[in-house]
């Protein structure tokens, strides 16, 4: 009967755990929904930076959002404090191996700009669109906590997708 007792303990606690995975992974899949939305109705590349670097991180619960491109061999960053030229090899550097990184360092990416000092945990995310789209994400948090994790990197991928889609529709109609 104990062997039973301590065999329902293990079950109902692996069901709890899957119960939290569950609705944790019902709440990401839900803000990065309502990212992509509220970004997809923005015309312009100064209207889906504004949103994407200030309105996300409320959306997404992190601390900061900020996006890097490569147009036209030029390279630019986006951040809360706007558009700024960094060298086109820091931007790929960013973005080589895997389709997302996260890491976990004393500091953000440079990429951040000035919030790169306070943030200690990450995810660089490719951004992946139109062949004339080349760029990364960057969602950092000030805590250690991971940004993503392995079951949500799909989704982070997807955001890295649908705003490389945004982007190239901006620059087509630019």
């Amino acid at each position: 009967m104990a062997k039973l007792r301590h065999r329902l303990g293990e079950a109902e606690e692996a069901r709890a755990n899957l119960a939290a995975f569950a609705a944790g992974h019902h709440a990401a899949t839900a803000a990065i929904h309502a990212a992509v939305v509220e970004a997809a109705s923005r015309v312009d590349l100064a209207e889906l930076a504004e949103t994407v670097t200030q309105r996300w991180p409320a959306i997404l619960g992190v601390d900061a959002c900020a996006f890097a491109l490569i147009i036209s061999g030029e390279g630019f960053r986006f951040d809360r404090k706007g558009v700024f030229s960094v060298e086109p090899q820091w931007i790929r550097s960013a973005g080589e191996g895997d389709e997302i990184q996260l890491s976990s360092e004393r500091r953000g990416d440079p990429l951040f700009g000035e919030a790169s000092g306070q943030l200690r945990s990450q995810a660089v995310i490719r951004i992946s669109g139109p062949a004339s789209v080349e760029g990364v994400l960057l969602l950092g948090q000030s805590s250690d906590d991971p940004v993503g994790s392995p079951e949500g990197n799909e989704l982070l991928c997807f955001l890295g997708r649908a705003l490389g889609a945004m982007i190239g529709r901006c620059i087509a109609t630019k």
